[in-house]
């Protein structure tokens, strides 16, 4: 076998592939589908992918001499690692994706990352956990919101409108009710530089669902909204049953709760500073929660 990032040749029995310069689909004896792809100069991998190539058992081997994570950095590199793969649907089963273990398939959770429906639609989008691990899943919605540059809908509370029923801008002009996307975002747009949200309606002329992007500019403009609410939940260790749990040691714990919760406030400043200037903000850092007035 011999994999190179931009060219991929496999000399294993009856397997062929087939490959781009940043994707590539292997196709195993004319049934498995596995994809990997090049993120940063880094090889990504589908769950499937990683035992067609071989790469799973080299994993485990690595995890072996290692049955914790002892400092941030290792501890941020695997919350990353698992949110690079949150686009292959893919999963093992019975398998932790944070701790890199198996467990009865009855206590391994499905838990897709809050606000990853612009991008993602079930089954992508989701991590598996057991549930003693559910920390690691908090610090990833965290990661994934500063990444991305997107706070989840669910976060916000506009107190003037129905979240499932309000007005929403058609390319074709015409005014109609919809809602939410559920789990979906408030983005920054990469192009733009302004924040898209991602609703959907019942069209009046076909009667059919649809999604689309609409600008808070637009969204706030159309339904006169003049105040809203923002509340991020904060990581707190009570929330945790952290007694005879040996994968992260107390002090480590305390590290990335200090670390995580000092991204979200420099985050949310981020946000408010570029995004919200025509509003007035209380800001309770204290809490994650912030309450905005339009000037």
């Amino acid at each position: 076998m011999c994999i190179n990032y931009y060219n991929v040749c496999i000399n294993t029995m009856a397997n062929t592939i087939t490959e781009s310069k940043s994707f590539g689909t292997v196709r195993g004896n004319g049934y498995l589908h596995a994809t990997w792809t090049i993120k940063n100069g880094k090889f990504i991998s589908s769950e499937v992918s990683k035992c067609a190539l071989g790469i799973y058992e080299k994993e485990l081997e690595n995890k072996k001499q290692n049955e914790g994570i002892s400092t941030l950095e290792e501890f941020n590199e695997r919350v990353e690692d698992v949110l690079n793969v949150i686009g292959f649907s893919s999963k093992r089963v019975g398998f932790d994706q944070f701790d890199k273990k198996y467990y009865d398939e009855e206590s391994i959770y499905h838990y897709s990352i809050k606000g990853s429906r612009n991008q993602y639609m079930f089954p992508r989008g989701v991590v598996c956990l057991n549930k003693k691990n559910e920390f690691f899943f908090d610090v990833a919605n965290i990661v994934y919101m500063i990444n991305e540059n997107a706070i989840p809908a669910q976060y916000f509370d506009f107190p003037e409108i129905n979240d499932t029923n309000f007005n929403i801008p058609r390319s074709s002009g015409i005014i109609q009710y919809g809602g939410f996307v559920p789990n979906s975002s408030f983005k920054i747009s990469r192009t733009r530089g302004c924040i898209y949200l991602y609703v959907e309606f019942i069209s009046k002329e076909d009667g059919l669902d649809y999604q689309k992007s609409i600008s808070f500019k637009d969204f706030v403009k159309l339904n006169e909204i003049t105040k809203f609410l923002i509340k991020i939940p904060k990581l707190n260790k009570s929330k945790y049953n952290f007694s005879n749990y040996t994968y992260l040691d107390d002090l480590l714990i305390n590290e990335i709760i200090i670390h995580y919760n000092s991204k979200i406030i420099e985050f949310i400043n981020m946000f408010i500073t570029k995004q919200f200037s025509g509003y007035d903000v209380t800001k309770d850092h204290e809490n994650f929660k912030y309450i905005f007035t339009k000037k």
